[in-house]
């Protein structure tokens, strides 16, 4: 019988250290001998363990970890129309862009998604966020992957937004609607439908940039509208009134002054001129 029947399956051996397994054998040089002292899971892992318990240390030792899961919120939205299942915020996320007018797709749309993270404990405090960006194809087809799984050690994972830009046309947004900013309920995870409307003559380009958000890739393709916004402001920016100078300040008049008598001229009585030679 060989050593290796004797002692078992080295398998059973393996352990962890610094996040990696380690074979037992390869380590003592001799197949049954326990090292004086094992490894313990470090860092990453122990953190994964401390959170999700045996569950954690499950999926450890079925082939290890990568990340972390941290807590996840429920999703507003379905997986796919009409199908009755919840979706994820965790992704995938597909569909197409269409114009609402014609029903032709829309090719080079920007899509925008992103990933909200904030503090599980005490006051729900926005921690970060991950965004993922992709264009659609000349059918107007749109998939983001899955949130990376590198991604999922922050803190509680709160929502996700997709976000469609193309110019020329009334931007989506997941969550909102445009015309009067009622919350949207029609979004689905998987096969998702984006109807662009034309951007109507009139509308306002800056009211139409805050309903999209900030963000620099958007910023980046929006460049002509967030122009065009500028001028906007400039418009109805109220005019400021110019500064009238200070009026003069009142001559001061100096009060009557008596005149003065030479004291050499002879007094005449009232009534009477003195004339020269009288």
């Amino acid at each position: 019988m060989s050593r290796s029947a004797q002692d078992g399956s080295s398998a059973q051996r393996n352990f962890v250290r610094d996040g990696r397994f380690v074979d037992e054998t390869r380590e003592t040089g001799r197949a049954g001998r326990n090292p004086r002292k094992r490894a313990r899971p470090s860092g990453l892992y122990r953190g994964c363990i401390g959170r999700l318990g045996v569950l954690g240390l499950g999926l450890l030792l079925l082939g290890g970890l990568a990340g972390c899961l941290g807590p996840v919120a429920k999703a507003p939205y379905a997986r796919r129309l009409g199908s009755g299942l919840m979706g994820s915020l965790l992704g995938p996320f597909d569909g197409q862009v269409i114009d609402q007018s014609t029903g032709s797709p829309l090719a080079s749309a920007l899509v925008v998604g992103t990933w909200a993270f904030q503090e599980t404990g005490g006051m729900a405090t926005p921690e970060s966020s991950y965004t993922e960006t992709v264009v659609t194809g000349s059918d107007g087809s749109y998939a983001l992957p899955s949130l990376p799984t590198g991604r999922q050690f922050a803190g509680l994972l709160r929502r996700f937004t997709l976000i469609v830009y193309k110019a020329g046309f009334v931007g989506y947004r997941s969550d909102l609607r445009f015309d009067d900013r009622s919350p949207r309920h029609d979004f689905v995870q998987r096969g998702n439908m984006v109807r662009l409307d034309r951007f109507p003559q009139g509308e306002s380009h800056v009211r139409h940039l805050v309903f999209l958000g900030g963000g620099p890739v958007l910023r980046g393709a929006a460049q002509a509208e967030i122009i065009q916004a500028s001028l906007e402001l400039q418009e109805t920016a109220p005019q400021l009134a110019e500064e009238q100078p200070a009026p003069p300040s009142p001559a001061t008049t100096a009060p009557p002054t008596e005149p003065v008598m030479n004291p050499a001229a002879p007094l005449a009585p009232a009534g009477v001129s003195l004339r020269e030679g009288s």
